[in-house]
């Protein structure tokens, strides 16, 4: 998944480039600079199965041109991650972005979530979807077990 956004700076290219690599670097990336781009990865487990959505790989590229700053943040998500997951990484990515240009633009955004407030929601939904799963597997033990006893009284009463 790739969230693209830009803004407008009045700092100059390496000023700029500095910044964004040290809230990147505040963020967990590990940065680099190459051919006037800044690009940074963190993340590193494979997108499968128990991975929280704030281990996935993800790699972001920020480019300046003349006060133009745009940032690209990507990443690796399960081919089966339902559209619930698929929104909560959308939104991970834009909040990186948003959280880039609060350091850098103009006229920062006032839309953000903490990357604390991501860990405990993505938590809170692992613990729901815990609840439901022992929920399920209860109502299937109990209809199970509600028929066999009523296949067992059919045996004696036909055998009787």
């Amino acid at each position: 998944m790739l969230v693209e956004h830009e803004w407008i700076t009045t700092l100059e290219e390496s000023d700029a480039q500095g910044l964004a690599q040290d809230a990147l670097r505040g963020m967990g990336f590990v940065c680099r600079r190459d051919e006037g781009k800044l690009l940074a990865e963190r993340g590193g487990k494979r997108a499968g199965a128990g991975v929280f959505i704030h281990e996935l790989p993800q790699r972001a590229t920020v480019n300046y041109d003349r006060g133009r700053m745009t940032v690209a943040v990507f990443a690796e998500t399960p081919n089966r991650l339902k559209p619930p997951g698929k929104h909560k990484v959308g939104t991970m990515l834009r909040n990186t972005a948003l959280r880039l240009e609060d350091e850098l633009a103009v006229y920062p955004s006032s839309e953000r979530i903490t990357a604390e407030q991501w860990i405990e929601a993505n938590r809170r939904d692992r613990l729901e979807h815990q609840a439901r799963t022992r929920s399920r597997r209860i109502i299937v033990g109990s209809l199970i077990g509600f028929i066999t006893l009523i296949v067992i009284l059919l045996i004696v009463w036909a055998v009787s």
